[in-house]
Formats: C-alpha cells, sequence, structure tokens
C-alpha cells in the first residue's frame, strides 16, 4: 500500500531499495545511492541474492505496462522530478535539466530487468503486486554491459 513505510516492508519480509541520506544506513558510513549502486542490486534480486531474499520473485508496486514516458495513462511522466530528488533532499524539487527523481528510476529499472531476464515479455503482462520471477540471462547482462561501455551512438544530422 502507499502509506506502507520502509518498517511495514521490512517486516512483511520485501527488501526493498531506498537510500536516503537520512536513512540510518548513510550515518553507519554505508555507500550513497547512485545508478550503479542500483544496477548492483536490481542483478542481485533478479539472481535471488539479496540479503533475506529467500528466492528471485520480485514484486513490482507499479506494473511496467503502466509505464509511458508521456505521464499518459495516468502513469508518472518520464523527467517530471516528482518524488524523492537526491541533489535537494527534497520531494518534486529537481532540476529537470541535470536531476533526476527516484520516480524516473523506476523506467531505468524496468529496461535493465527488460535486458537481464530471458522472460522480460512477462514483464508487460504482470499487474500490480503480480510475482515476477527473473530468469537471470549471463548472455543478456553481457549485451547490456556492451551498451554502456560503448555509450550513445552519435547524433545523426538531418539531410
Amino acid at each position: 500500500p502507499k502509506s506502507a513505510g520502509r518498517g511495514d516492508c521490512d517486516r512483511a519480509g520485501y527488501n526493498i531499495l531506498q537510500l536516503r541520506p537520512t536513512s540510518s544506513a548513510f550515518a553507519n558510513g554505508a555507500v550513497e545511492w547512485n545508478t550503479c549502486r542500483n544496477f548492483e542490486w536490481q542483478v542481485c534480486a533478479a539472481r535471488g541474492r539479496l540479503p533475506r531474499q529467500g528466492s528471485r520473485a520480485i514484486v513490482f508496486a507499479t506494473a511496467p505496462h503502466e509505464l509511458w514516458l508521456d505521464g499518459s495513462h495516468g502513469s508518472t511522466k518520464f523527467g517530471a522530478c516528482r518524488g524523492y530528488a537526491l541533489q535537494t533532499g527534497r520531494s518534486g524539487q529537481c532540476n529537470p535539466a541535470t536531476d533526476f527523481a527516484n520516480g524516473d528510476v523506476f523506467f531505468l529499472e524496468v529496461c535493465v530487468f527488460a535486458k537481464i531476464c530471458s522472460n522480460a515479455a512477462e514483464l508487460f503482462r504482470l499487474n500490480r503486486g503480480d510475482m515476477f520471477q527473473c530468469e537471470y540471462s549471463p548472455e543478456g547482462f553481457e549485451r547490456l554491459k556492451a551498451l554502456l561501455v560503448e555509450g550513445p551512438a552519435p547524433e545523426r544530422k538531418a539531410p
């Protein structure tokens, strides 16, 4: 539920990635959130290797098929800076030219699972709250790694 806090998820046996500078983990010297840390967490989740995970089952609070970049169909619009923003430490207050908010990260997470799970088509048939068990693909991981290392393709000039 939307009102559930981190403790509620922990008590229910859900392992969620929620790294904020105000969390007690930061006070104890834990690594701050960044996209590399997020990627690491996702791959561990896909392989069933998170602490106390117990299985490879992943539950999405928002169904991947509900994502629309333009914000249509009730989706959060990509790049809208809604949700917690790391740079400012506040919700909904980021610079869309240089920052992103945690709502944007979910788009990235779905793309990562779509690349590293051989059963990625199932992602887009899930309903909110359904269990997804990633069939981890080392080949998919290597293809994603190659894309990330290669970087973006050069922009083509219009004829």
